[in-house]
């Protein structure tokens, strides 16, 4: 399940996925994704992962296809985690997109949307 946030606000979406992820949960996230971006240009991301636990083959392909379509619509995403594999994962993803993304362990969720803010406040 993909839930957005309260604490989104303005060029930030905030998002926590947890359970394994499927199909529908794109179906149902990417539209809010589109809004996000319509209303507000460029946008910043803060992604809670503490619950996740991993892709369903189609939502992996989903997720995949929403990085190449959302590229140049995403400055900077704060990942908040608390597994060491999806540290590494995230630091393979900031190689691989123009995107500025930061993985934070979960007790520095504060630190992570200090740093979200500032990247943001760029945009």
């Amino acid at each position: 399940m993909i839930k957005v946030m309260p604490e989104t606000s303005g060029k930030i979406l905030a998002v926590k996925a947890s359970g394994i992820l499927s199909h529908k949960d794109y179906k149902e996230f990417l539209p809010l994704l589109d809004s996000s971006i319509a209303e507000h240009g460029n946008i910043c991301v803060f992604v809670d992962i503490t619950e996740f636990e991993g892709f369903t083959p189609q939502a992996m392909i989903d997720d995949f296809m929403a990085g190449i379509k959302y590229w140049w619509n995403v400055e900077a995403a704060a990942i908040v985690g608390d597994a060491g594999w999806e540290k590494y994962l995230t630091k393979f993803a900031d190689l691989l997109t123009r995107t500025e993304i930061e993985y934070f362990d979960e007790s520095a969720e504060k630190e992570a949307w200090a740093w979200l803010k500032k990247q943001c406040a760029d945009i």
